[in-house]
């Protein structure tokens, strides 16, 4: 670069101005470091991100690459790229309908079921047929609950900025008591229709055989194949939280490595 002045004289301009005044060679501007000590040598450069907290600078390949790289995350979450809890919008409606759907639907099942057919039952077979059926009413009721809840929390409550707060939402008490309601739901339902399932084809071998009526031994075998089906989702909906398996199932640590649960956090 080269000026010319008054008098004839010149010199070359070989040096970049920093907005602190300092100078600094044009060969250390835009090359992901701070040379001027204020970052103007790296600002309005297309090959570099600044990231908003620290203003560490990064290179642009690093955006929205999934990964973050900012110790603020705003690499990952900004204008140009971020997550939701619920991402698509498709799925965001879904979530809302499926989950009213679901909790309004089973309750009047439950409510209907519980009213007549349990009472009316008058054989063992009957009445574990009618219980499970019961169960599997009350986790899709709760898996209705679970999505319903999910929705909220989405939509009205960290909306956009879930991205910046993933890692509060994560290991908030809410979101565990979330996953418990999801997870107890589902194994409910799993394990009450493999029951039923089975019963069901036990059912078809003695088909020659008359039902036996009502009596305390059926009541009491039906009550411990439902204590038994409630016992073993709740264990595996809670065994999670205990603080010796914290550190597999909660604080991060995951499956595999190009699946991240938390990121930019230390």
């Amino acid at each position: 670069y080269q000026r010319r002045v008054r008098g004839g004289k010149h010199y070359h301009n070989n040096f970049f101005l920093c907005g602190n005044g300092r100078c600094t060679k044009y060969d250390k501007v835009c090359n992901l470091w701070d040379d001027c000590g204020d970052g103007s040598d790296e600002e309005n450069c297309s090959n570099n991100f600044i990231c908003g907290g620290n203003r560490e600078i990064i290179p642009l390949s690093k955006k929205c690459d999934g990964i973050a790289h900012c110790g603020d995350m705003s690499d990952e979450c900004n204008k140009n790229c971020g997550k939701e809890i619920v991402n698509d919008f498709l799925l965001k409606v879904a979530t809302w309908v499926i989950g009213l759907l679901s909790m309004i639907l089973n309750v009047a099942v439950l409510v209907d079921h519980g009213k007549s057919s349990i009472k009316q039952c008058k054989t063992n077979v009957s009445l574990t047929n009618d219980v499970l059926i019961f169960l599997i009413g009350v986790g899709d009721f709760l898996m209705g609950v679970y999505l319903l809840s999910l929705a909220v929390v989405d939509s009205l409550i960290y909306k956009s900025d879930y991205c910046s707060k993933q890692f509060s939402w994560l290991t908030s008490r809410y979101c565990s008591i979330l996953g418990v309601i999801s997870t107890f739901a589902s194994q409910l339902s799993l394990f009450s229709l493999t029951a039923l399932s089975v019963f069901r084809a036990c059912g078809v071998f003695s088909a020659h055989s008359t039902p036996g009526s009502i009596n305390r031994k059926g009541v009491l075998k039906t009550a411990l194949t439902v204590m038994t089906l409630v016992v073993i989702s709740a264990a595996i909906s809670v065994v999670p939280l205990f603080p010796f398996l914290r550190d597999f199932f909660v604080n991060g640590i995951v499956y595999n490595k190009s699946m991240r649960i938390f990121q930019g956090q230390i």
